[in-house]
């Protein structure tokens, strides 16, 4: 939490402003990619290492866009397409299995049951609290990484509640299908609170 503070007086002393001011597009990048920002949170289960990150909006819009250089214009579009949900990611890694879909998979049956699980069936298995809401899945996509990496990411999407404002956010994943209970992450309403603003100019 002190290094989180720290390292936004830093990157905003410059300009003079509190943390919750405008930065730059690299410095806003630099922020939400710092692992001590409070946007991710991690958790270890038997032989698996969980992980979980809050996706702002227009960090997500950054990453659509950066290809080429950065169009407001374009940036702009995809930032409205993608309002009015909350977006996430879901990082599980076993390196013991080179892919997800081939754990505890002895045979063709049980690896396309796994198959079938893990690119649609998963998400029936994971919720968004938020306050009294609780929030089902609603955009699901497995990225596949056919055996190069033990770490398998998983994007996940959300409505927005209307309780949701000022208000602390828990992922909660269900993960009896790996042998296990329930996963929880929590995500701290003063940490997404101190996202600081994007300045383009």
């Amino acid at each position: 939490m002190i290094r989180k503070y720290l390292y936004i007086i830093g990157v905003l002393i410059g300009i003079g402003a509190c943390k919750t001011e405008e930065v730059s597009v690299s410095d806003y990048i630099k922020w939400v990619g710092d692992k001590d920002n409070g946007l991710y949170k991690n958790t270890d289960m038997n032989d698996f290492k969980f992980g979980c990150m809050y996706k702002p909006v227009e960090w997500l819009s950054l990453r659509e866009v950066k290809r080429s250089k950065l169009n407001i214009s374009k940036f702009d579009s995809v930032r409205n397409e993608l309002k009015g949900l909350q977006y996430f990611s879901l990082k599980i890694e076993n390196n013991k299995v080179p892919e997800l879909v081939s754990y505890q998979a002895e045979d063709n049956e049980a690896y396309q049951k796994n198959f079938n699980y893990y690119t649609g069936g998963m998400k029936n298995d994971i919720y968004l609290v938020v306050n009294e809401d609780t929030l089902p899945c609603i955009l699901f996509h497995y990225e596949r990484n056919y055996g190069a990496s033990p770490i398998n990411i998983f994007d996940l999407a959300f409505e927005n509640s209307n309780t949701n404002v000022n208000a602390d956010k828990q992922i909660i994943v269900y993960a009896e299908h790996m042998g296990m209970g329930i996963i929880k992450f929590k995500f701290n309403k003063e940490d997404i609170n101190d996202i600081p603003k994007l300045k383009f100019n």
